[in-house]
């Protein structure tokens, strides 16, 4: 049992890492791109990642 949890949170940080390099360089690419702020490009990026699509404009 000892061995299955340390896979399972070996797993779980390696998920989180990955997740947050995605984001990151998402983040940074639309903040380079789209000229957006941090914060704009971040949240741009988290509605893309999590299928919402992006906030529309009015």
């Amino acid at each position: 049992m000892h061995r299955h949890y340390r896979s399972s949170v070996k797993r779980g940080l390696f998920s989180f890492a990955l997740i947050s390099l995605v984001m990151t360089i998402g983040t940074l690419g639309m903040h380079w791109i789209e000229k957006l702020s941090f914060l704009n490009a971040f949240y741009f990026i988290t509605m893309l990642a999590t299928s919402q699509g992006p906030p529309s404009r009015q």
